[in-house]
């Protein structure tokens, strides 16, 4: 795992429904939240506002807002967790570990202006461990495979 332009980053948010788990809050450690069923889900990066790059919304990732000196991810939905683990889960090349953790890969485009192209690409990482609602970890969770396009159909009723 190799994150480039991590050192730019002052502050990280996951903020689920109305409660969020960040750096200013937590420190650079662990912090513990819990995301209910149908909550919207975004990952933050705050930026240092001195740099010479400048995080840009111009992405392949729709999900991907800029706000300031803020690069947000949001995903809404019934399933907006399962969502962002699939968009953002690291390989298991980037260090994707094999146990019940889950480590989410993000990448935002930079360049030296705010309108201009991208001149660069910052990669972060977050590391997540999903728990049960009685807060047990274990080897169990998997992201269901879920089909990418409905299956064609031979007869039309």
């Amino acid at each position: 795992m190799k994150e480039s332009f991590g050192n730019q980053v002052v502050d990280w948010a996951i903020i689920f429904g109305d409660q969020s788990v960040s750096t200013r809050q937590n420190g650079w450690g662990a912090g513990n939240g819990r995301w209910k069923m149908s909550a919207p889900l975004s990952f933050g990066f705050q930026w240092n506002v001195s740099s010479q790059l400048w995080p840009l919304t111009r992405s392949s990732t729709p999900s991907l807002v800029k706000v300031d000196d803020r690069s947000l991810f949001v995903y809404e939905g019934i399933w907006s967790i399962l969502r962002a683990m699939m968009i953002h889960m690291a390989s298991v090349e980037e260090g994707r570990p094999l146990n019940n953790d889950v480590l989410l890969g993000f990448d935002i485009p930079f360049g030296p202006n705010q309108n201009g192209p991208p001149t660069a690409q910052a990669k972060l990482y977050l590391k997540l461990t999903p728990k049960t609602a009685k807060g047990q970890t274990g080897n169990s969770f998997k992201i269901p495979k879920f089909p990418v396009r409905a299956p064609d159909l031979k007869e039309v009723m």
